[in-house]
């Protein structure tokens, strides 16, 4: 079979377009850390990205039970990104729809339940262990959009 220029261009420009779609990817989820009472919201729910130990622990800390495990963090090769939720006495939980990474872009499309009212403040998070390659977050729920970035140090 005989490969003509045009068929090498038409395979080029397929990958070309390929390479910069969205790719959907299954996030791992970070157990076993609670956020903490610093955190500023401005809305009812905060997109943080955590690129070191130092940011992650001015956020998170460990919620170390009878039953459950630490998550292990890697900073060498990750950066993490994480939703919470304000503090409040109405139980809320995040519900993942969707997440892609577009570029070095990592975007999650989330839902925000709502349980019963508590006696306590509480606050929901869920943190994700992403590549070093991704420099920004973007996290989207309902009409709601919020994009954070990697602050070069």
């Amino acid at each position: 079979m005989k490969l003509h220029y045009k068929h090498c261009f038409l395979l080029f420009a397929v990958q070309l377009i390929s390479c910069n779609s969205p790719q959907n990817v299954a996030l791992k989820a970070i157990e076993g850390y609670f956020p903490k009472n610093n955190i500023q919201f401005q809305d009812e729910a905060k997109a943080l990205i955590l690129v070191g130990k130092e940011s992650f622990d001015e956020n998170f800390g460990p919620a170390k039970t009878m039953s459950n495990e630490i998550g292990r963090l890697d900073f060498e090769n990750n950066h993490y990104a994480a939703i919470v939720t304000s503090p409040s006495q109405t139980e809320k939980n995040i519900v993942i729809i969707s997440s892609q990474i577009k570029g070095h872009t990592l975007e999650i499309e989330y839902a925000l339940k709502y349980g019963e009212k508590r006696s306590f403040n509480a606050s929901a998070s869920k943190i994700f262990e992403v590549p070093k390659t991704v420099t920004a977050f973007t996290s989207i729920c309902g009409e709601r959009t919020e994009s954070v970035s990697v602050v070069a140090s």
